[in-house]
């Protein structure tokens, strides 16, 4: 299924299904396997990233980094400023820091990306 025009806030939703949150990285991994992601890593493997990254993947993930970087690196919309510490960061910083410094759930965060379109 083609995810890449799914709403950002319907991708972290759906690879918040796959694994618990992680902070401070995309993608935590021990070994082989793939232990827990952050709200946009989970964004990322809903659109059929594989952070294990075997050759045989790097052009899938290419493809989706892509279209991943279309997605965040936006300028977030002005009811996301009580999020941010700067007028200059873009919709990715954005997210980073409600998940990592804020400690909001990727669910939390897909609901206010989801008010603002997003």
């Amino acid at each position: 299924m083609d995810n890449s025009k799914s709403l950002l806030s319907d991708l972290i939703l759906a690879g918040a299904q796959l694994r618990p949150q992680a902070s401070g990285d995309y993608f935590r991994i021990n070994g082989d396997d793939i232990v827990c992601s952050c709200a946009l890593g989970a964004a990322k493997e809903a659109l059929g990233f594989d952070p294990s990254c075997s050759d045989l993947n790097e052009k899938n993930n290419d493809r989706v980094n892509k279209i991943f970087a279309d997605k965040v690196n936006i300028d977030p919309p002005i009811g996301l400023a009580q999020y941010t510490l700067s007028s200059d960061w873009t919709l990715c910083e954005t997210i980073i820091h409600m998940n990592d410094k804020l400690k909001m759930t990727r669910e939390e965060i897909a609901a206010i990306l989801k008010e603002h379109g997003l």
